[in-house]
């Protein structure tokens, strides 16, 4: 079993477990221990079933809508940005054998290329490398294997939060390509959240988020205008937004949690370009 960071292991805490049965992904997760992140999860009990029932249906979301791109371009290649030790690459790559992928982060790349490796996993680029320093990033990417002039799908999830708006904006117009895609999670502001049953919940669970992991900004969170006008920006198209009643319906057939169409607070675009 690997050990990894307190942070790291809470964010793995989020994926149902049956989410990547039988996939590489699932052998993955079963190489790393999770024992780390149960102290932040204990911080987070009075709030911890809504969630995960978010948190996890936004993956969903996500693998959704990568397929959905993957289906009609099995050979485009794919930039997962800042996931971590997340596996969602290793799936993708498991699915479509003819797409080039790539996994970029700042750190972790080396113990998942390890992991990789040890479960016999499917051909991954695992990419260190700094978002912020978009030359630098370009470079790296390109020293690797990927071509600028390609299709290329880019996926974005669990980093929107972290970086500022404007500096993520600069590393999405590197990577973007013709042909390509963008599927975008984040959350929507305090101000945009009509969920009557859950709103005090999820402003608590941001609030605590933040002063746990001690961050120099507020959360960044991304108003349905902005990704509007960030896809804009970057001469997309927003081809289509789903919301945690679509990941939670998909994730277990029914919607326990998110009743109705703007219910909780997380979406995930898919962004064409």
């Amino acid at each position: 079993m690997y050990e990894v960071p307190a942070t790291s292991a809470f964010v793995l805490l989020f994926t149902p477990p049956d989410f990547y049965k039988g996939q590489a992904a699932g052998r993955f997760l079963e190489q790393v221990d999770l024992t780390a992140g149960e102290g932040l999860r204990s911080q987070f009990k009075e709030h911890w079933d809504v969630a995960y029932a978010a948190i996890g249906s936004r993956k969903a979301r996500v693998r959704q809508l990568s397929q959905s791109y993957l289906h009609k371009n099995p050979t485009a290649q794919v930039i997962s940005l800042a996931s971590g030790l997340d596996p969602m690459t290793l799936a993708l790559a498991e699915q479509f054998p003819g797409a080039a992928v790539y996994d970029v982060d700042m750190s972790q790349m080396d113990v998942k290329a390890d992991i990789n490796a040890t479960i016999d996993g499917p051909k991954v680029n695992f990419v260190t490398a700094d978002l912020a320093d978009t030359a630098a990033l370009r470079r790296v990417l390109a020293d690797h294997g990927w071509d600028a002039e390609l299709p290329t799908l880019v996926i974005a999830e669990g980093i929107t939060y972290y970086v500022p708006a404007s500096v993520f904006a600069q590393t999405l117009g590197t990577v973007r390509t013709s042909g390509g895609a963008l599927v975008l999670e984040y959350s929507i502001p305090d101000d945009a959240i009509t969920d009557v049953k859950y709103r005090n919940v999820i402003i608590d669970f941001y609030k605590e988020l933040s002063n746990l992991l001690q961050m120099p900004f507020p959360l960044v969170r991304y108003s349905l205008d902005y990704v509007q006008q960030l896809a804009e920006q970057l001469g997309g198209t927003v081809e289509l937004t789903l919301a945690d009643y679509h990941g939670e319906l998909a994730l277990t057939g029914r919607n326990e949690y998110f009743e109705t169409m703007d219910s909780g607070v997380i979406r995930v675009s898919l962004i064409t370009f």
